[in-house]
């Protein structure tokens, strides 16, 4: 497969042959921004870009003491395209989900922070994290908003997450998670059982 794989997994070839196979979503897609063309095919189609940014960041920027230095350097590389094509992608009215491609799976609330801080408004980041990712998983039927006949999966937040996104990987901050109404953690669930 030689430099053709490479090409279909990273690049805007790889995007193309997506876009024409119909897919419902593009992971990473951080060369994009050099393609308005394919953004706004993306937005007419309603494909859904998941930029999944954490893993740059645990390579790149808090990764220099683990990996090798080409790769140091790509991973920030890839940050700083990854974070203009998330600009680009918002401006031209492409879905946003958010992802999560890093460990441990219990951080992931720092993906909206740094959504936020690659040029999202907190209240589209927190959207791309419920709403759009629910419409990418092809369940916005059950999950992703609060209204009635949806399943109660909620988060309740000490502070205002709209204000301080960073509140959300605070453990401390979040005094209740419902799953399906159910209460299966949190501070005040935690007291309560202690």
């Amino acid at each position: 497969y030689g430099d053709w794989s490479s090409d279909v997994c990273s690049s805007d070839l790889g995007v193309e042959l997506a876009l024409a196979a119909g897919v419902d979503t593009i992971e990473h897609g951080m060369y994009l921004h050099a393609r308005p063309d394919l953004l706004d095919r993306m937005a007419a189609s309603g494909t859904t870009l998941v930029p999944t940014l954490s893993c740059y960041y645990g390579v790149g920027p808090e990764g220099r003491e683990s990996w090798a230095p080409h790769l140091v350097e790509l991973a920030n590389r890839n940050l700083e395209a990854a974070g203009a094509t998330l600009r680009a992608a918002v401006a031209a009215g492409v879905p946003i989900a958010m992802g999560f491609d890093w460990a441990p799976a219990h951080r992931a609330a720092i993906e909206v922070v740094r959504l936020v801080e690659h040029g999202m408004t907190p209240r589209a980041a927190l959207t791309a994290a419920t709403r759009g990712s629910a419409r990418a998983l092809g369940l916005s039927e059950l999950i992703g908003t609060i209204e009635v006949g949806r399943l109660a999966d909620l988060l309740v937040v000490e502070g205002d997450p709209l204000d301080h996104p960073e509140h959300l990987t605070e453990p401390e901050r979040i005094r209740l998670v419902l799953q399906a109404g159910t209460p299966v953690g949190g501070t005040m669930l935690e007291r309560r059982l202690g």
